[in-house]
């Protein structure tokens, strides 16, 4: 590894500080030399214990975007023992080093050694040369380029808005309310309606028995952590164009430009510690209700998912709308997402299946109940629901993308129409029917939900993304997750 060489180059450095008289000004050069050595072998050893994965770009931005309660709840399930000691053992060996340094006896008069001159020399030269395939420094310079295309998508929202006007176009005869429902960190694989063993989901197994309810048995999740999946679920920009995320058109940004009343309700907190295109694409609706209202430095999550039910009643009802339910839904930890009547499952070697499972139990019944508000209005049309990513609780791997396994990508989706909708879209219903058991990723919600709300633009319009249409492409083997990292065809199940 790259980086090696300069860690040799701050060794090299300390060992300078035996050449400075000054006890002060030495013990401050040795610690301000040794310091980057030892946090950085602190930070990864114990990363890489955790998580069995490498430090990366995806950590760094899971950081920059968070906020400190999910902070606390990471490492309230994954730091363990064994990376506190290899931690505690590295920062004393740090300390050891640091005190043979400012102890060392000075010896002006001696020559610097040649071996340690040519070791600072070529180290630094090597990694001046090199320095763009810096492991560290690689990911470090992805996690400022992603997060610079984030800003982007922020400061190109105007311009986005004026090009949008003039290419949407809506039939009337789709008028309605829509409902698009997003969970949080659900394994479709924990859910009794994908077959579960324990009854994690009776509404939904219920629903599914309707004929105006379909269940996908083949969605997958573009990536594995909440934000760059957002980022493209909710925009036009997709793992299969070459549309820039900057200049991609967001799902309520379309919705208004066809005449809908747009609404978002979110239990997720609404600032991290940077901008995300999610904050971007929830401030453009008209209506806006974040019932979870900490920023960043937040130490406690106040409100379970129930109370965007609640919430639901202030919404100023129209004709024609979209409303967006941003859940927090089975998010770590998963013992906090559910009241205590929720738990309902125990018995398994590993609580924090019976956890998980008692949460996406919780799930099924905030979903439930959020139907019943809004399929009891009369223009009632349909609910998209869907989840973010999903979950490797059996692994006791969370959804980190370094670790990648399967159950992180399988997610639930599934969808419930008014007789309203039917009667009128059988066409659609049709071929949403026929494309039950058909490989889906959720980058392509956008284009789902547009065809299923009528509205159209011939200039973003993917016919082969289009899970209504008749030309859309099932070939499993073009499809991917991780942002075009892995394909769906991996999956050797498939």
């Amino acid at each position: 590894m790259i980086s090696f060489a300069l860690g040799a180059t701050f060794i090299c450095l300390s060992l300078l500080c035996g050449k400075i008289e000054n006890t002060f000004l030495r013990k401050v050069c040795a610690f301000i030399f040794l310091l980057p050595v030892i946090f950085t072998g602190a930070l990864y050893s114990s990363f890489y214990i955790e998580t069995g994965a490498m430090f990366s770009s995806d950590a760094i931005l899971a950081v920059m975007q968070t906020n400190l309660q999910e902070s606390r709840e990471f490492f309230k399930d994954y730091f363990s023992l064994k990376s506190l000691f290899v931690v505690s053992a590295i920062f004393l060996a740090g300390f050891w080093c640091w005190r043979k340094i400012v102890l060392c006896e000075v010896k002006p008069a001696q020559k610097f050694p040649k071996l340690v001159g040519c070791c600072l020399l070529c180290s630094f030269v090597f990694w001046a040369v090199n320095w763009e395939q810096d492991f560290i420094l690689a990911e470090v310079f992805k996690a400022k380029h992603i997060l610079q295309e984030y800003k982007n998508f922020a400061l190109q929202k105007n311009v986005r808005k004026q090009a949008q006007l003039q290419n949407f176009r809506w039939n009337n005869d789709f008028a309605g309310i829509y409902v698009l429902v997003i969970g949080e960190s659900q394994n479709k694989n924990f859910m009794s309606a994908y077959g579960y063993n324990r009854p994690t989901t009776p509404w939904l197994q219920q629903m599914q028995k309707q004929e105006n309810c379909l269940l996908f048995q083949n969605a997958y999740s573009c990536h594995v952590q909440t934000v760059p999946a957002l980022a493209y679920a909710l925009t036009n920009k997709n793992q299969y164009n070459q549309v820039k995320l900057e200049q991609a058109i967001s799902l309520l940004e379309a919705a208004e430009a066809a005449g809908f009343e747009t609404v978002w309700l979110s239990n997720q907190v609404k600032y991290g510690l940077y901008d995300t295109p999610t904050t971007t694409i929830a401030e453009e609706a008209n209506q806006q209700v974040w019932i979870n209202d900490y920023v960043g430095g937040t130490t406690q999550s106040r409100f379970l998912d129930y109370q965007l039910v609640e919430q639901a009643d202030k919404i100023k009802f129209a004709k024609n709308m979209l409303v967006i339910i941003h859940l927090l839904g089975s998010h770590l930890a998963y013992d906090s997402r559910y009241p205590r009547e929720f738990a309902k499952f125990n018995g398994e070697e590993n609580k924090n299946l019976d956890f998980y499972a008692n949460s996406i139990l919780y799930n099924d019944y905030v979903v439930e109940k959020l139907y019943e508000k809004f399929s009891g209005k009369p223009n009632f049309q349909s609910l998209l629901y869907f989840a973010d990513h999903g979950e490797a609780v059996k692994e006791n791997l969370g959804h980190h993308p370094g670790n990648f396994v399967w159950s992180m990508a399988e997610i639930p989706m599934y969808a419930v129409f008014s007789d309203d909708y039917a009667q009128k879209h059988g066409e659609k219903l049709s071929a949403l029917k026929a494309a039950k058991h058909k490989v889906f990723t959720n980058d392509l919600i956008f284009n789902l939900q547009l065809s299923l709300m009528g509205i159209s633009a011939e200039e973003f319009y993917e016919a082969e993304n289009d899970l209504t249409g008749e030309k859309y492409n099932d070939d499993a083997a073009r499809f991917l997750t991780l942002h075009g990292e892995r394909r769906i065809l991996e999956k050797k199940n498939l």
